[in-house]
């Protein structure tokens, strides 16, 4: 693998695949191109495995640097989106797209649908894709499932390891009750553990690993920690800022400046409100809460009332918080980012009137109906990641992006109208 990602700068684009992954660049997307380009260029087909994010943006993934790491990878030597004009490329007529963890393109891209010439994902289609020929497309739990199926007769001891880690954080370490499993994806973790010389114990002690990687914010910012999974509603020049935070609300809040930098982001943004939905494990189990900081106290007594009348049981319940002018509550574990941001468009959509006015939360469900805003299961399992969506397979109800409560890079969100999917 080294000497491939050595060479990645003296590959030709123009004559080699682009192996693009998701948009999100979680450890499946990243895992599963950097594999499936690897191997590809191994069997005599140059493949250039592009990390679909800016080269600046890695860092923020500490899950999928560390596992790299822990793998003997360097992340430096890793191909960004920054690193290769791929609109160049398509205006030259040379380029040839292979989409890997996702199977369409987004609004910025969807002129380079027609270089696609190949897909390996596991989300759902619509019925408008226009599938290449070689085209792998299956509801399992993970995309990296799919790519060791495709190269499990050459597959050595470090990237059977690098996707036996990614398929087991997909699947919830294969917990069937998750939702997130299917029988390939055993067949797939067994064939790697044999190639590993593993057994089966290894399972939970690198799932927990990974899990602990991914919730580890101690090298970044407050601003960093925001940004790193940062959606927001707009609406009639009102604009709500919604980041999810992986880290206990007591944790963040007791960070130096935290109130400032919040106060940053919103005027940056021009934005009257942040909603932060912080989930973090206790014992071992999901915990979720809901914070809202509205310094011009805009509406967010109105916003709690939608949201407690909604059809919705978010059982929003006000707690302490340690930081001064925050509002937190406690709030049902079930109910992830991705239903909370369809309830939040539809509040500032229905604020057109007084806020005495507002329409019935419980015309919600006709509302998303309306907008093709798609709920996620309420009995969702939450040891997933986050990433991540409501057309996360297996158990589809889309995250990306993805949603279990450690992948939520994937929800509604009404600032921009994109194509594509994801992802867990």
């Amino acid at each position: 693998m080294e000497s491939y990602l050595q060479q990645l700068k003296s590959l030709q684009a123009a004559e080699s695949a682009i192996v693009l992954g998701n948009p999100t660049a979680d450890l499946d997307s990243v895992v599963s191109a950097l594999i499936l380009a690897f191997y590809s260029t191994k069997s005599g087909k140059p493949a250039i495995a592009v990390i679909n994010i800016p080269r600046s943006e890695l860092r923020l993934r500490s899950d999928v640097t560390t596992w790299l790491k822990e793998n003997n990878i360097d992340p430096e030597l890793l191909c960004f989106r920054d690193d290769i004009d791929l609109h160049t490329l398509a205006a030259q007529e040379q380029l040839h797209l292979t989409l890997v963890d996702h199977n369409e393109l987004p609004a910025d891209d969807e002129h380079l649908e027609p270089f696609v010439d190949r897909i390996v994902d596991h989300h759902k289609t619509s019925d408008t894709l226009r599938k290449p020929a070689d085209a792998v497309i299956e509801l399992v739990g993970s995309c990296c499932t799919l790519v060791a199926e495709h190269s499990i007769s050459h597959l050595d001891e470090q990237c059977a390891r690098l996707l036996y880690g990614t398929i087991l954080v997909d699947t919830a370490c294969l917990d069937e009750s998750a939702g997130r499993t299917t029988a390939k994806d055993k067949e797939i973790v067994e064939k790697l553990e044999a190639i590993m010389h593993a057994d089966t114990s290894q399972r939970s002690e690198i799932f927990n690993k990974l899990q602990g990687f991914k919730f580890d914010l101690s090298a970044l910012t407050v601003e960093e920690i925001l940004s790193k999974d940062m959606k927001e509603v707009t609406s009639h020049s009102s604009r709500i800022l919604c980041p999810s935070v992986l880290t206990s609300p007591e944790s963040f809040f007791a960070r130096p400046d935290v109130i400032q930098q919040l106060e940053h982001l919103l005027s940056d943004a021009n934005a009257k409100m942040m909603v932060l939905l912080f989930i973090h494990l206790e014992n071992g189990s999901p915990v979720r809460h809901l914070a809202i900081y509205d310094p011009e106290d805009w509406m967010k007594d109105e916003l709690v009332s939608f949201l407690n009348r909604s059809e919705l049981p978010l059982s929003l319940t006000p707690v302490a918080c340690p930081a001064s002018g925050v509002s937190l509550y406690s709030q049902a574990v079930e109910y992830s980012r991705k239903h909370v941001l369809p309830l939040l468009s539809f509040f500032l959509e229905s604020s057109k009137t007084p806020p005495n006015s507002f329409v019935d939360p419980s015309s919600f469900h006709s509302y998303m109906r309306q907008h093709q805003l798609v709920e996620e299961t309420v009995n969702e399992k939450l040891l997933q990641d986050t990433t991540e969506g409501s057309d996360s397979p297996p158990h589809e109800a889309e995250s990306d992006s993805q949603v279990a409560p450690f992948e939520e890079a994937s929800e509604v969100t009404t600032t921009k109208k994109k194509k594509g999917n994801k992802k867990k």
